[in-house]
């Protein structure tokens, strides 16, 4: 899947930018910037889609199936909050793109909480708009809980 991995090279670029020296120069794409044991968040999604994912083989598992539904375009530059905690990172950031099967727009407005552990992505909290990523699909039932992802 060619696109699959320009999309999330393109996240990637993104998450270099906003995280910089606090992330493992070696990890050039997403899935080398996360831990074995990454636990990524999903805390306003439907009631019955995945809201939390646990580790990185879980986590490429479900890139792949969010990247076979959307086709994401061009992101914005983040906008970055540092905290008092050295290690977690707060991003603001947009994307563009289209329901792959609906041709309906994603236009989507992040806020990411990132926590690093050794420099690599230990815990990822992704809020976003519900309502956009329904219009997009269409159909939820490809993220539900029991959609095998």
């Amino acid at each position: 899947m060619k696109h699959a991995e320009q999309v999330i090279d393109g996240f990637s670029t993104m998450l270099k930018l906003a995280l910089g020296n606090k992330l493992d120069p070696q990890a050039n794409r997403f899935l080398e910037m996360v831990s074995d044991d990454i636990e990524m968040e999903f805390p306003y999604a439907h009631e019955g889609c995945i809201k939390r994912i646990q580790g990185r083989i879980a986590l490429e598992k479900y890139l792949q199936k969010v990247a076979s539904l959307i086709e994401f375009g061009a992101m914005s530059e983040p906008l970055v909050h540092h905290t008092l905690n050295e290690n977690t990172v707060i991003i603001e950031f947009t994307c563009q793109g289209r329901g792959t099967k609906t041709g309906n727009p994603y236009d989507q407005s992040y806020i990411s909480v990132i926590t690093l552990e050794q420099g690599k992505i230990k815990r990822y909290q992704d809020y976003w708009n519900p309502l956009i990523i329904a219009s997009a699909l269409g159909d939820l039932s490809e993220l539900s809980d029991d959609s095998g992802v």
